[in-house]
């Protein structure tokens, strides 16, 4: 989709400016997106002999919004006090209660439930509350040059 394409323009820009870029959870080297949260923790790349990554560009669109390891991602990137970019990819953005929502299965779970609405709710009031690159009513696909 979308995302995939405005991933790898950055990737190419960023390199083509010089800027390093570990990777993202989208294309991680491993092929497992899992391994990429460690590159969020400053602490496990401290002990790793690694960089962490230090910005998160975000790209904010219905499927971000729907997907339970994005959130993972944004939550592990706002515990580590990363900077973040905000890309509109998307001018359909559903309100934010219908952002991941809760399954049946964390439903039933209390702790599951409790655990995973406290993470949503961190995420969720983070992005209300920043500025989008373009600012809604435009995405980066329709914004002027």
């Amino acid at each position: 989709g979308p995302g995939m394409h405005i991933n790898s323009e950055i990737i190419n820009l960023a390199f083509l400016v010089g800027f390093g870029m570990a990777m993202t959870g989208m294309l991680y080297a491993t092929g497992n997106w899992e391994s990429y949260l460690l590159r969020l923790d400053k602490e496990s790349c401290e002990m790793m002999d690694e960089i962490s990554a230090t910005v998160m560009v975000v790209l904010l669109s219905p499927a971000l919004l729907n997907s339970n390891p994005c959130l993972d991602e944004l939550y592990q990137a706002l515990e580590n006090k990363m900077d973040f970019i905000v890309i509109r990819c998307d001018d359909d953005i559903p309100p934010k209660k219908n952002w991941w929502p809760l399954s049946d299965k964390k439903k039933r779970d209390i702790k599951q439930r409790d655990a995973f609405m406290l993470k949503r709710k961190k995420v969720v009031d983070f992005l209300v509350q920043q500025n989008t690159i373009p600012p809604p009513g435009e995405t980066i696909l329709t914004a002027p040059s």
